[in-house]
């Protein structure tokens, strides 16, 4: 800091006169972006739906700056009537003594503000671990968790500070304020008498990092070595053992669930659905993807299953229900026990094949969802209707789908008529095109357009799949857990200068290279408006202000096509700034939004003899519902869904279809009443 005057600076937003924004929210946005990279503060002076006006924070010491952005009569576009641009206050940062990028470490190593921790226990921890470096000092904690030197190093000038609050709407704690000089005496502060001690919290954090899921921790004797030996602090047995105990009380919190027996008191139905996917949706993107998988114990039945995709192409279930069948009542019930989670919100898209009863379901429940058909299934049907090149009309059916534009529909969609005319008539009889065609889909599936990630995770459990329902919930459950903590992992360990999820960024990436050898013309710099020419020989038109571009993959996918880079590229090469991909992609596409996703543990079914079951459940009884023993092996291969072919069986020894192995397609034969209520541990009842 200057002690006199301060030089006049520009302030980098590099506003005129007369410049026009969508949006009143698009010129806040703005100037919110400038103020945070070039280090200053402004205060609302008036704000209506006709003006706002901003004044710097250091107006009170003489600073000039000032914007007036209003809006245009007749008109939705607002512009700026009056700027000025030069600042001659001091230079407002979060890091007050830091380099000039503002990056510089402190002594312990830590960066500045930004940094991300998942609760108040490890902020305490973090806090501990750099006190017992070489470079120690000591900290006192004041209301709303602010950590600065203690009385004796603050008296005597020390400015060191840290500011830790909570994110709006979220369970993380971000750093908002760090000034990481000390100017304190490390002699004074090393022998204060009295250091702080662990707590139960310290204890807790450290089990939950070192045993995420784990009921099974170290008695507290080892947690004080452990705890020292991670964080530097002493704690005592009681709070060793408090700790402990706080861990494993921990249950899956918001985990709903409901069981339907019928008049006689037979099971009829369950619905389950961890809270941690229940909660970790709200940061998902909103594509539901369900499907009915059959169930291969003795009792039959279903497993319905309603799952997201994240942004990383990872499987994310988020209910399960289990029925007698597919049909209107079962899956009506479970619609009804999934709305009771997820609430029908605008924008809420459904993704499965065409089983009347699901789709009708959808309707009646989730009427204000949009509901798309499996593009995979839909092309095994189509192929079923050929006599010829089955495979290929089958990739050139979904070619067609997978179009994003109209005119390029329907120019794939002649050529597929011509070549494929019944493939077509069954299509016209069947299916409506806005159900599979993405170009007229009604709402935002993004890039998913299959339902794949069932299919998949009806995989990943075949073997659960033969267990009774408790045992195979158990193996469902480990396997969520163990995804869970994978993907946070991987979410923590993504360098802080990436922003998008791998998958993105590597695409991104890609896309930047093919974007260096396009022609990009400025049609409206105001606007953001650009003339993209492609390799195609075509002439794209890109608006950075909406994130559109008339090839419409980027108005699709919520993220920019190649000619979306190309527009951003020469527009932040404009401007003398770098370029962040991460402003025009879909806040779902964020690694911190991913990491939201999973910042909750799923924790493993204890063993049945920890059980606490209350007296009023202990007292219901649930008896088996009534099946039917068959002989022979049971049936492992999946039933075919709606409209696809059955195949025909290969001839031959071994492949004809006798009265024989007719009767051997049953199920097995049942092990009787009280292997369906047979309860496996967390641990023991199978893997996938």
């Amino acid at each position: 800091m200057h002690d006199g005057v301060y030089q006049p600076r520009d302030d980098g937003m590099n506003l005129v006169l007369g410049q026009e924004f969508i949006t009143k929210e698009a010129a806040k946005v703005h100037i919110q972006t400038a103020s945070r990279q070039n280090c200053f503060e402004f205060d609302i002076i008036k704000s209506d739906t006709k003006r706002f006006v901003l004044k710097c924070r250091g107006a009170k010491e003489g600073c000039q700056w000032f914007v007036q952005v209003a809006k245009l009569k007749n008109s939705d576009l607002w512009t700026v009537r009056s700027y000025i641009k030069q600042h001659t206050c001091s230079v407002v940062t979060d890091i007050e003594a830091g380099d000039e990028d503002g990056t510089e470490n402190d002594a312990t190593g830590n960066e500045g503000t930004g940094g991300v921790l998942t609760s108040p226990g490890d902020i305490e921890m973090h806090e501990n671990v750099t006190e017992r470096d070489e470079h120690v000092f000591d900290t006192e904690v004041r209301p709303g968790v602010v950590y600065q030197s203690r009385d004796d190093g603050a008296k005597d000038g020390c400015k060191w500070f840290v500011r830790v609050a909570k994110l709006e709407n979220t369970d993380l704690w971000t750093v908002r304020s760090y000034i990481n000089q000390h100017t304190c005496s490390v002699v004074t502060t090393r022998t204060l008498p009295d250091r702080r001690k662990g707590t139960k919290q310290i204890v807790a954090s450290v089990l939950a990092q070192d045993y995420p899921g784990t009921f099974d921790t170290p008695v507290p004797k080892v947690l004080i070595d452990l705890v020292h030996r991670r964080v530097g602090v002493h704690v005592s047995y009681t709070s060793a053992w408090r700790g402990k105990r706080e861990t494993a009380n921990e249950t899956n919190i918001g985990t709903r669930t409901r069981v339907v027996v019928d008049e006689a008191q037979k099971f009829k139905y369950l619905f389950f659905a961890l809270g941690a996917s229940i909660e970790g949706f709200s940061a998902m993107r909103k594509v539901l993807i369900v499907d009915g998988t059959h169930l291969k114990n003795v009792y039959g039945g279903v497993l319905l299953v309603a799952t997201a995709q994240d942004p990383d192409h990872h499987h994310y279930p988020i209910a399960f229900g289990v029925a007698d069948g597919e049909n209107d009542e079962s899956w009506i019930w479970f619609m009804e026990q999934l709305k009771s989670v997820i609430s029908d919100v605008s924008g809420l898209v459904f993704l499965s094949d065409r089983n009347k009863s699901l789709i009708k379901s959808v309707r009646l429940v989730f009427p204000e969802a949009a509901h798309g058909y499996c593009i995979w299934h839909l092309s095994q049907n189509v192929k079923s209707h050929v006599h010829n090149n089955k495979d290929t009309c089958a990739f050139k059916f979904r070619e067609c789908a997978h179009a994003y534009t109209e005119a390029e529909f329907k120019y794939l969609y002649h050529a597929f008529r011509r070549k494929y005319p019944s493939a077509v008539v069954y299509l016209d009889k069947s299916v409506e095109e806005k159900k599979w065609a993405r170009c007229y889909f009604r709402g935002d599936r993004y890039n998913v357009d299959t339902a794949n990630s069932v299919e998949s995770f009806n995989g990943v459990i075949k073997e659960a799949r033969k267990y009774t329902l408790l045992p195979m919930f158990d193996v469902i459950i480990a396997k969520m857990s163990e995804w869970f903590n994978t993907h946070r992992k991987e979410a923590a360990e993504i360098p802080y200068t990436l922003k998008l999820v791998p998958i993105l960024e590597t695409e991104m990436s890609k896309r930047c290279v093919a974007a260096g050898f396009l022609t990009v013309d400025e049609l409206h710099s105001f606007h953001l408006e650009y003339s993209v020419h492609g390799t195609d020989g075509k002439v794209y038109t890109v608006d950075m202000a909406r994130n559109t571009c008339s090839c419409e993959q980027f108005d699709k996918d919520k993220y920019p096509c190649v000619h979306g880079v190309a527009a951003a590229t020469f527009m932040t090469a404009a401007a003398g700034r770098e370029l962040h991909l991460s402003e025009f992609c879909s806040k779902y596409y964020l690694v911190e939004q991913w990491a939201l996703a999973y910042h909750r543990t799923v924790y493993l079914v204890l063993h049945m003899s920890d059980w606490v079951i209350p007296e009023d459940v202990r007292a219901k009884k649930i008896f088996p519902p009534d099946f039917e023993t068959k002989k022979g092996k049971p049936q492992q291969t999946r039933f075919p869904s709606v409209g696809e072919s059955r195949g025909r069986g290969k001839r031959g020894r071994g492949g004809a279809r006798g009265r024989g192995e007719a009767r051997g397609r049953g199920r097995a034969r049942g092990g009787g009443i009280t292997s369906y209520f047979e309860c496996g541990s967390g641990s023991g009842s199978g893997t996938t």
